[in-house]
């Protein structure tokens, strides 16, 4: 594989490849490829297999199974498959392929480690992936024991489970595949003797498989390509139950059934042979599929699942077709389209698109996705298909739409902050200009792998995306857009685009009654059921083929229907007419709840609250708080798998259960008495507040369950806990704010409300809402002098000296300052003690005593191991030496500190940057410069350093006006200006108003009116008595503007100020620049 195939993400420190997977180590090795173990970045904590073919590879036979693989699963969702998540080319004519990675032994490995009793209930997982791959149509060809991965074998405490993988080798149309293979050994006699394979082929290789797994060894022998195919007359092997004793009788019967050796008994499909063998298998009452017998057709529901997962409607597959070749029609990769699905809820909309977007991928397009869902900020819809965009294509060119890198990062900033623009005169139309123009960048660079967008339920989006959406594409003169494949309820207004002449629409039609004839006469061969019956079905399915898909389970759990063969269902023609027909999926759901008992009940009460995948020891644990016993609990959970109620998701990081559809959960919870939800959502609050402790549990989900269950104590403290998980973890700043926000309801504790006031007084900052932090800081301090604890105040004040730091506001930190001195003078020698004093010296001005205290500071955190507080210092005092003119020993401290940041996260590593990119412009290394600012500013957008990516975006403005780009400073310099009124920061305020008056003298601005407009800013701002070198080095800048535009009188006064105010305090980096 190409190693230009892999790009640096600088805000993680990690590769990164195709834009989305970050590497984390390889996992093997071939001669046509390798295999890595990345996380998908999309998907945050998703673990993928990443398999990559270099192009000579994909050109032979490992390509085109590759290829089928993704083809093949990208249409499967079973617990017993292996998942596939993505498939693309490479710059280097390779492709990949993501799938699940699964941390577990092959069958083929761990025999040795499984008793025969175990593989009873292996088989039954085995079968029933078996059992939907075949109702969809599919055969896997190459069943063997290195081809069954058991995840948990190393775990006493989980029941083992199975995942069928390698689908390199699997048809779905077996009876017209040219494309031959499998492992000899394990291949059905058919199959040897040349003749295509069948669904009953499959269960011969998962015989020989379980022989094998049983005894240890090959029930025929191994099998080499010269042998001849066997023959009835064969040698017969014996019953494994003779060679290993402890082999249980109905799986060594049911082995030999597999294995066509027992007279008159061969299973057509998967299907029939999980019925035999449940059937068989239930007189072992400590076995799983013993608790199968309250349910009348264990195959029925993964074969149903299989049919409707393939798709009843055949016309879906003319439609999908019909798009995929929409998109590859001549001059589509310049010039894009917009073509729009709409139809009915639960009409098939978002399947039709994931089949277009597999085909798209098959067929070398390079594909984007988005979901939406309502609400969604202004621009966010297109700021993550740009985010999407730009990583890609700098996966394909290291320096690709470098440009665009900052616009992008503050569009994703505002959009944050839910801001449209970023104001004076910014207006959607100039976001959407450069948008439009990334966009389009992109799609030229990316032309050989035709970009294509694909965007579910559009009509979620929000309104600035939509209209810039249909502007652009209203747009005749647009060379290059991509094609977009969108999917959206019908008749939702879309700002307009849906009738823009770049759209084109396919209106997409539910279930019909012609449908549910072809489904239960064609399909079911179900001929003698009444066309009035079929109306009725028609009538309250209106259109949805999830409504036939439950109306057939119910039947199924009423003991009306069931499987008569592998080609034929059955029905009681006389209970079909006696049964009332649900009118709806949730008047199914209901039905069916009665049949599962009280313990059923309250497990899909609690699945319901919880509404998301839990793990199995999870939830049986919360039953078992509830008064079930751990057997009764399993049996319960087992009940609501077979009768279809739950589904089960199989992952390295355990077995999950969710409920089946979104329709039972709302069915469930209108069924919950007010009382009874309470309780149960303190059930499920302290069973995670437990988890949480070990490491398990998230604790924002455990404080909302305690709060939606009335319970204050402990909520208090775990939403406070959630606040500092959303906060440091994921940025959610206005996530975190709201946790604090209502820890902080009722806390009568004052040591804990004046830490929460702080808290929140921090990520007030990091939203930009001055008045909040002011607010909430008061608070904290009188709380802190009301306790009179010395640790709590030093915190307390320390914290409010930084904060206001941050915003702009010295004399406020001087005013922290000194209450820390007065309380606690003791405490002045602290490492972060004299950081504070250090940077209010610089502040007014003070060059030596901050170098002085900067100096202890680094030797203090050095001795004591402190790494975060080496790097603010080490930053500072590498700015302090450069300024004074030690330029080489000032870059010498800031590699140091950059080392040191680098593992400490994105947000130190970017202020150490922003600061660096600033002092390399000023020592004129420009374009170095511009490189430092613009990863320290995708690294700042989501922190909370505010002051810091102000700054960066203003230094980065000097850097594009020192090129002479006065266009882009210009846009920097307002994108600063808005967040430093956000913030309310005065100083950087002046400071970037002086800047872009510079802009208007140095173009062809009215210089009357420029100057008048500076001349009120440098009156204000120099009346201030801090930032000292923010306005030496403003007027300097000005003044050299002023005097090279010919206003000599103005500039020499501005620039002599500046010198004199640079000279007094020791700036001698920017007196030299002057010449002076």
């Amino acid at each position: 594989m190409s190693t230009n195939s892999w790009n640096t993400d600088l805000n993680k420190g990690v590769k990164v490849f195709a834009g989305r997977y970050a590497y984390q180590k390889p996992l093997g090795r071939g001669a046509g490829g390798s295999v890595y173990l990345a996380e998908d970045l999309l998907h945050k904590r998703r673990e993928v297999a990443l398999k990559v073919l270099s192009a000579e590879a994909y050109q032979t036979v490992q390509g085109k199974m590759l290829r089928r693989e993704f083809e093949i699963l990208s249409k499967l969702d079973h617990p017993n498959l292996v998942r596939v998540f993505d498939y693309g080319s490479l710059p280097d004519g390779g492709v990949y392929l993501a799938e699940e990675y699964i941390d577990g032994f092959s069958l083929q490995d761990a025999r040795a480690l499984l008793e025969p009793v175990a593989l009873i209930n292996l088989t039954i997982q085995l079968l029933q992936g078996l059992a939907y791959l075949h109702a969809m149509g599919t055969i896997h060809r190459d069943i063997k024991p290195a081809n069954v991965m058991l995840l948990w074998l190393d775990d006493a405490s989980a029941l083992p489970m199975a995942k069928l993988v390698d689908f390199g080798l699997s048809s779905m149309d077996p009876k017209r595949d040219t494309l031959r293979g499998g492992t000899r050994s394990y291949m059905a006699p058919e199959v040897i003797r040349g003749e295509k394979g069948e669904q009953r082929s499959d269960l011969y290789s998962l015989g020989v498989t379980l022989y094998y797994a049983l005894c240890g060894v090959l029930p025929f022998g191994p099998r080499s390509k010269d042998d001849p195919p066997p023959t009835d007359e064969d040698f017969r092997p014996p019953e494994p139950h003779r060679l290993n004793p402890e082999v249980p009788l109905p799986l060594s019967r049911f082995t030999m059934a597999l294995l066509r050796q027992l007279p008159d008994v061969e299973y057509a499909d998967a299907g029939e042979a999980l019925q035999a063998l449940a059937a068989d298998a239930e007189t072992f009452e400590a076995m799983s599929a013993g608790r199968m017998a309250n349910s009348l057709d264990v195959a029925a529901s993964p074969v149903l699942k299989g049919y409707f997962e393939r798709g009843i409607l055949e016309r879906r597959e003319r439609e999908a077709d019909a798009l995929v070749e929409w998109l590859g029609r001549e001059g589509a990769s310049h010039v894009g389209q917009v073509n729009l699905i709409s139809g009915t809820p639960g009409s098939g909309r978002s399947r039709l698109l994931h089949d277009v977007e597999s085909a798209s991928k098959l067929g070398g397009h390079l594909v984007l996705r988005v979901n939406c869902r309502a609400p969604m900020a202004p621009f966010e819809l297109m700021s993550e298909l740009l985010r999407q965009t730009i990583a890609v294509a700098r996966s394909h060119q290291a320096d690709a739409l470098a440009k665009h890198r900052v616009p992008a990062a503050v569009r994703a900033c505002l959009t944050a902050l839910e801001l449209a623009t970023a104001g004076e005169g910014a207006e959607p139309q100039v976001e959407q200009a450069w948008m439009r123009t990334a966009f389009e960048e992109a799609v030229a660079l990316l032309a050989p792998y035709r970009l294509v967008l694909f965007i579910d339920d559009i009509d979620q989006g929000d309104e600035h995306s939509m209209a810039f959406l249909r502007n652009w594409y209203e747009r005749a003169k647009s060379s290059h857009r991509p094609d977009i494949i969108a999917a959206a309820v019908a008749g939702k207004a879309l700002s307009g685009l849906e009738s823009s002449p770049a759209t084109q629409h396919l209106v997409i039609e539910g279930i019909t009654r012609a449908d549910v004839d072809a489904f239960f006469v064609d399909k079911l061969m179900l001929a003698n059921t009444s066309e009035s019956w079929r109306s009725e079905v028609a009538r309250f399915g209106q259109g949805r083929p999830s409504y036939i898909e439950e109306l057939c389970r119910h039947l199924i759990d009423v003991g009306v229907l069931r499987r008569a063969s592998a080609q034929a269902w059955e029905a009681d023609l006389t209970d079909l007419g006696v049964v009332p027909m649900p009118t709806s999926i949730k008047e199914s759901f209901r039905r069916r709840m009665t049949a599962v008992g009280a313990g059923g009940r309250e497990c899909l009460e609690l699945l319901a609250l919880l509404d998301r995948p839990v793990l199995w020891e999870s939830i049986r644990e919360l039953l078992v708080v509830g008064g079930t016993t751990p057997e009764e609990a399993d049996r319960t959970l087992d009940t609501l798998q077979w009768r279809h109620l739950t589904l089960t998701e199989l992952e390295t990081s355990g077995r999950l259960v969710r409920l089946i559809a979104v329709e039972l959960s709302d069915v469930v919870r209108d069924m919950l008495s007010p009382e009874w939800k309470r309780a149960l959502h303190r059930r499920i609050g302290n069973h995670l507040i437990a988890s949480w402790r070990k490491g398990d549990a998230d604790p924002c989900e455990a404080a909302r369950h305690l709060e939606l269950g009335g319970q204050r104590v402990p909520a208090h403290d775990v939403l406070e806990v959630a606040g500092d998980d959303a906060s440091m973890r994921s940025n959610n700043y206005r996530q975190a704010l709201s946790f604090y926000d209502k820890a902080l309801v009722d806390n009568r504790d004052g040591r804990a409300s004046a830490i929460l006031h702080v808290k929140i007084a921090q990520a007030a900052v990091a939203l930009y809402d001055p008045a909040r932090v002011r607010h909430h800081l008061a608070q904290a301090g009188v709380l802190a002098e009301r306790t009179a604890l010395d640790w709590l105040m030093y915190r307390v004040f320390l914290s409010a000296a930084r904060i206001a730091i941050c915003v702009g506001d010295t004399a406020w930190a001087h005013e922290w300052q000194n209450r820390l001195r007065d309380c606690l003078p003791a405490m002045s020698q602290q490492g972060e003690v004299l950081e504070l004093d250090a940077r209010l010296a610089l502040s007014q001005g003070s060059l030596d005593l901050a170098t002085s205290g900067l100096q202890r500071c680094i030797k203090r955190a050095r001795h004591f191991g402190n790494r975060a507080g080496l790097v603010v210092a080490l930053r500072h005092y590498a700015h302090l030496r450069l300024l004074g003119g030690h330029v080489a020993e000032g870059f010498e401290f800031y590699n140091e500190a950059i080392e040191v940041a680098s593992p400490l996260g994105a947000t130190s590593l970017g202020a150490v940057l922003a600061s660096y990119g600033g002092d390399l412009r000023r020592v004129g290394r420009v374009n170095e410069a511009i490189e430092a600012l613009v990863d320290a500013i995708e690294m700042l957008r989501e922190g909370d350093e505010p002051e810091e990516w102000i700054r960066g975006l203003l230094e980065l403005a000097n850097c594009h006006a020192d090129r002479g780009d006065l266009s882009e400073a210009r846009k920097r310099g307002v994108e600063a200006s808005c967040f430093a009124q956000r913030l309310n920061h005065r100083p950087l305020e002046q400071k970037i108003a002086l800047f872009l008056g510079s802009l208007v003298l140095r173009g062809r601005g009215d210089a009357s009116k420029a100057l008048d407009s500076v001349a009120l800013v440098i009156a204000s701002f120099s009346k201030r008595e801090d930032f000292a070198l923010d306005r030496a080095e403003a007027l300097i800048a000005l003044g050299s503007v002023a005097v090279g535009a010919g206003l000599t009188e103005h500039g020499q006064i501005w620039l002599d100020d500046g010198v004199r105010l640079a000279d007094s305090i020791g700036a001698r980096l920017f007196v030299q620049r002057t010449g002076s």
